[in-house]
């Protein structure tokens, strides 16, 4: 084996460990049973740390929402001190009931 194939090895094994790592660190910022509530065409969720920039949630970022077996995605349209507001598909607004739902994020 050449040295330039060990080499390319070498950094594709790295890159591979750093994303399985990224994943791992991400995973520890999965919330359960959460309540969100409906704030005009958004919904809005509560993140303990958000304010501490911990998880760091940004306008734009994709938020994956878990809830009756199904799985929604969800763009960011805006965080406060210690919520995020989230637009989903309009599916998700007609069957999600604030007062007795909670999701998996």
């Amino acid at each position: 084996e050449s040295s330039l194939d060990s080499y390319s090895e070498f950094w594709n094994n790295l890159l591979w460990a750093s994303e399985f790592q990224t994943h791992l660190d991400i995973k520890e910022f999965d919330l359960e049973q959460i309540h969100m509530t409906k704030e005009g065409n958004l919904m809005s969720f509560s993140v303990p740390g958000l304010a501490e920039g911990r998880p760091s949630v940004l306008r734009g970022d994709m938020v994956s929402i878990m809830w009756d077996k199904k799985l929604y995605r969800g763009r960011v349209h805006s965080t406060r001190q210690l919520n995020v507001l989230v637009e989903l598909h309009a599916s998700f607004y007609s069957d999600y009931d604030p007062a007795l739902d909670v999701v998996d994020i």
